[in-house]
């Protein structure tokens, strides 16, 4: 992150204020997630002066501003500026994808808080939301230690999965529970979309939702199942009904498997197990909460096996704070060097994108 801003010569200034707590219960990943993509997107669109994220607390919340001196944006576009796939015109011409502020907004409404927006034209803006947290004792924090977790065990190839799903929520709650794990995820609102990225993508199993509008999961399956392409992609069908005729339906579709809504983690665990033989690492961390993930350690020449253009892919994504990018590039490293691909999916899980930026720097 500062890597981005002396590159682009701005300053990033962090402040908080004097009362402040040093140690919260809050949801860890969300709130790094949505302060990474507002840092970035700032940094992004600003070409000179700062990036300045401020920090208060006050009855029982946590509140940011994420304040830029970047090109802004108009006001006939604030109100639509959250939602999926609406871009603002400065966003179409940095060819961003349009779902990093649905996301936040997303996220900040999970963790039970509110964002919101106020911006003008060629001046810059300013992004703020807050979120309620419990103040911890540091002494009380110290004695947590994390819970173990899971993750895919070094050495395996990079599995493709594919969720087609038309709930935002469903689709994002797999990926979040998916991606941690070291698989590499991507999604469809609809099966005519699930059927494309099939297709293009040829994931090594699919999440289905049966029920969706236009082309639905039953015909969606028929067509993958009767297709030359199949190549034994796995397809686990997602529906609300645990009822004895609704799995026979999914059965005659060509579905391997079912899985009902609402979902536990474990049994998406389980069924990746039963159906692509993936193998599951428990990990164990004694550090306190309130203590950084460490940093892989890399060095660039441990990179130069990959491409000058691979690295600069690699660099641009990890700019941009695309995980998903980053772990679709790391399908492309040679098994030979499997070493490295858990080294840098790691550096991706913990969004260390400054430390993969420094690893990559010299190919841009």
């Amino acid at each position: 992150m500062a890597q981005l801003a002396v590159a682009k010569h701005l300053t990033l200034i962090f402040t908080r204020a004097q009362n402040v707590p040093q140690c919260i219960t809050a949801d860890e990943r969300k709130l790094r997630q949505v302060l990474l993509n507002l840092l970035c997107n700032a940094i992004k669109f600003t070409s000179k002066g700062t990036v300045h994220l401020h920090v208060i607390y006050e009855y029982g919340k946590l509140s940011f501003d994420v304040r830029d001196t970047g090109v802004g944006i108009a006001a006939e576009e604030i109100d639509n500026l959250f939602e999926a796939f609406m871009q603002s015109s400065t966003a179409k011409m940095q060819q961003g994808t349009g779902l990093g502020l649905s996301v936040c907004r997303s996220f900040v409404q999970l963790m039970g808080g509110e964002i919101k927006v106020q911006s003008v034209n060629n001046q810059g803006s300013v992004f703020s939301f807050f979120i309620p947290v419990k103040v911890q004792n540091e002494v009380k924090v110290n004695k947590i230690t994390h819970s173990q977790k899971k993750r895919l065990a070094p050495g395996q190839q990079i599995y493709r999965i594919l969720i087609v799903e038309d709930s935002w929520e469903h689709r994002h709650l797999l990926t979040q529970l998916l991606t941690p794990l070291g698989f590499v995820v991507r999604e469809a609102k609809n099966g005519e979309h699930g059927l494309e990225l099939w297709r293009q993508w040829k994931p090594h199993l699919i999440f289905m939702d049966m029920q969706m509008p236009l082309i639905d999961g039953y015909q969606a399956t028929r067509q993958i199942k009767a297709s030359t392409q199949e190549q034994n992609t796995k397809i686990i069908a997602l529906t609300a009904s645990a009822l004895e005729e609704e799995k026979v339906a999914v059965f005659s579709a060509g579905c391997d498997d079912f899985q009902s809504k609402p979902f536990q983690a474990e049994e998406v665990f389980d069924k990746l197990v039963k159906h692509l033989g993936v193998v599951y690492v428990e990990q164990s961390h004694n550090t306190t909460l309130n203590k950084a993930a460490p940093i892989v350690k890399l060095t660039i020449l441990d990179l130069e096996v990959m491409s000058p253009q691979w690295r600069k892919a690699v660099y641009i994504a990890a700019c941009e704070c695309s995980d998903e990018r980053i772990l679709q590039l790391l399908q492309q490293i040679p098994a030979k060097y499997a070493s490295l691909t858990s080294a840098l999916r790691e550096l991706v899980d913990n969004f260390h994108f400054d430390k993969i930026m420094e690893l990559t720097a010299n190919s841009v």
